[in-house]
């Protein structure tokens, strides 16, 4: 699976020829690729007419091709693929369905950080904010990169939390 992020501040996940995103909180001016599938992760805006092949608009359990999506209220969703369990953490509410997320996508808010270690991800990607202050905050260092490439197995060499900010 490769992790990257756009300029209109979304984040793809690819696995070969499949690929999901979940959209920026704000779809004016948007250069995002076409995705298989695009997820909504704010109320403040509609998806766009054919973004995707399919689109998960909030709460529910969706399948897809060969990937398992939950949605929840306020757009939280644990998305598994490549057999790992991503989370995307949008606020504070209903951490317990992120429990057991391997990777949490989320942004760079250091209010954040008690939730993340209650949920106690291998690895956080931080889609925008201050990814600087929230990894000072977990007290772990910072990588800056512009995409994330791992596997299932990938996940046992990160003993303690990573966190990753997109560029």
């Amino acid at each position: 699976m490769v992790i990257t992020s756009s300029s209109d501040s979304s984040i793809k996940l690819q696995s070969g020829e499949l690929s999901l995103s979940f959209a920026p909180k704000n779809s004016e001016g948007s250069s995002r690729s076409k995705s298989n599938i695009l997820i909504k992760t704010s109320a403040k805006f509609d998806l766009p007419e054919g973004a995707a092949d399919f689109c998960v608009y909030g709460p529910g359990e969706y399948e897809v091709k060969e990937i398992e999506i939950e949605g929840y209220e306020p757009f939280s969703y644990v998305v598994r693929m490549e057999e790992m369990r991503i989370g995307y953490l949008s606020s504070d509410a209903l951490i317990d369905n992120l429990m057991g997320s391997e990777i949490l996508i989320t942004e760079g808010n250091p209010e954040f950080a008690k939730t993340i270690r209650q949920i106690e991800p291998m690895l956080v990607i931080v889609k925008e904010g201050d990814a600087k202050a929230l990894a000072k905050e977990l007290g772990v260092e910072l990588e800056s990169t512009d995409k994330v490439s791992l596997k299932k197995k990938d996940l046992n060499n990160y003993p303690i939390l990573k966190v990753f900010a997109l560029s």
